[in-house]
């Protein structure tokens, strides 16, 4: 966020941090690359990482809607899959802004 130096700058700091492979990574990275446009790689470097706070960056990003473009992302069905979501939706129902598509996809608008 910021000038586009300053986001040159948080996302190699980003790249070096993901290059060391911890075992946990901190919510703020997925968080930050989704604040920051990388929308699809902050939804699946959450997907793929356990983070030090899993509950943050669903409940801040995806359910309030907070960066819509996360919605509509071409990675939003894979990390609902990866994350569980999709099949807790499928057992207990959707938030109330979501549905699910013809596909089988979920979609929030």
């Amino acid at each position: 966020m910021g000038d586009a130096d300053a986001r040159a700058r948080v996302l190699q700091m980003v790249d070096e941090y993901l290059a060391d492979a911890p075992a946990r990574i901190s919510v703020m990275i997925p968080w930050g690359l989704v604040m920051n446009g990388e929308i699809e790689r902050g939804l699946l470097t959450f997907a793929d990482h356990p983070t030090s706070n899993d509950g943050a960056f669903p409940g801040d990003v995806v359910f309030t809607g907070l960066v819509p473009a996360v919605w509509t992302s071409p990675a939003f069905p894979e990390f609902l899959r990866k994350t569980g979501l999709a099949a807790y939706w499928d057992e207990f129902g959707a938030p109330e802004q979501c549905r699910k598509a013809a596909n089988g996809d979920y979609r929030c608008e």
